[in-house]
């Protein structure tokens, strides 16, 4: 990308960020981050788009680092809560389990409502086999909003490795009326009605 113009208007970059990064152009989005913090040096949001594109790009340590960094100018409250939430979903994916289930704790104490880290706390609550709290959180973000497909889709394989497969089933058949593209969820409601028909079929003889 050549001839950056970057204006006043922090909203706006931020939408030509996303654009970019819809379009899959990662270099260019990168660049325009950068050179948008080189004229804002003080925008949290835009620091944080920083770190959101480099975990985005599987450098997790380095966006760990710049939230670190982000986290020390930082208010209290929803915009403290959103780094943790990126922070918390990078430690996730380099499997630090421990960290991500501390970092998801402090998000929400910020923010009891952000929904993004329920849903993370409870994936991690599943990976780390605690059924129960996985459940309450996922509960609390569909009261939260029930028009998001990834909170049935987590409760679905949750209740499916409790043993629960009518609930289980229920859920994904939510996961995918919410998202019809969420492959995953389809197939494991596929399977789940495999095999009720085939329960079915059993105490039928």
């Amino acid at each position: 990308m050549s001839d950056i113009v970057i204006g006043d208007d922090i909203d706006e970059i931020i939408e030509r960020i996303d654009q970019l990064l819809e379009d899959e152009q990662m270099d260019d989005a990168v660049e325009l981050v950068e050179a948008a913090i080189e004229r804002h040096p003080n925008s949290i949001t835009l620091r944080a788009s920083r770190a959101e594109i480099a975990i985005e790009n599987d450098d997790f340590e380095e966006g760990i680092a710049v939230i670190d960094a982000v986290l020390e100018d930082a208010e209290e409250g929803t915009e403290r809560a959103s780094l943790l939430n990126l922070k918390a979903y990078a430690s996730f994916y380099m499997n630090d389990l421990d960290a991500s289930r501390r970092l998801f704790n402090q998000a929400l104490s910020e923010d009891p409502e952000l929904w993004s880290s329920l849903v993370g706390r409870a994936t991690t609550h599943e990976r780390m086999g605690f059924t129960v709290a996985a459940l309450l959180d996922l509960d609390h973000a569909v009261s939260i909003d029930d028009q998001e497909s990834d909170p049935f889709a987590v409760r679905g394989r949750v209740y499916l490795r409790r043993g629960q497969h009518e609930e289980a089933a229920r859920d994904f058949g939510y996961a995918v009326d919410s998202d019809p593209f969420d492959e995953t969820s389809r197939l494991w409601l596929r399977s789940e009605e495999h095999t009720s028909e085939l329960q079915s079929r059993i105490s039928s003889r």
